[in-house]
């Protein structure tokens, strides 16, 4: 199933067929994926809850916007922590990039 598929059925659109929402929500669920709807605040949020249950580590895909309030949490709590799908271009991030595209390594020096 494809990346666009999958944000088609959290966006709830109407142009997936029932049987591919079930199968991607099963899957979404079965995995732990949070949706945080492109909202740095919720995700911020969510982050802090998932450090308070004592989360061993996290797969981050920032939101779009300011997530230092996120990384920061992030940081402060010294979880080890990744990102994914996109990087924050913010000098002082030490949450290492998976993508070769990310802006920032995990020195926050240019690449």
């Amino acid at each position: 199933m494809s990346t666009s598929t999958v944000s088609l059925v959290l966006q709830s659109s109407l142009l997936v067929k029932a049987a591919t929402k079930e199968f991607a929500l099963k899957s979404i669920n079965a995995l732990g994926y949070i949706y945080t709807a492109e909202d740095p605040a919720r995700q911020a949020q969510t982050v802090q809850s998932m450090i308070e249950h004592g989360v061993s580590g996290l797969e981050i895909s920032p939101a779009y916007g300011d997530n230092s309030n996120c990384f920061d949490k992030v940081i402060k709590a010294n979880i080890p922590a990744l990102q994914v799908l996109r990087g924050v271009d913010r000098t002082g991030v030490t949450v290492p990039c998976l993508l070769r595209s990310c802006a920032w390594r995990r020195t926050g020096d240019r690449a």
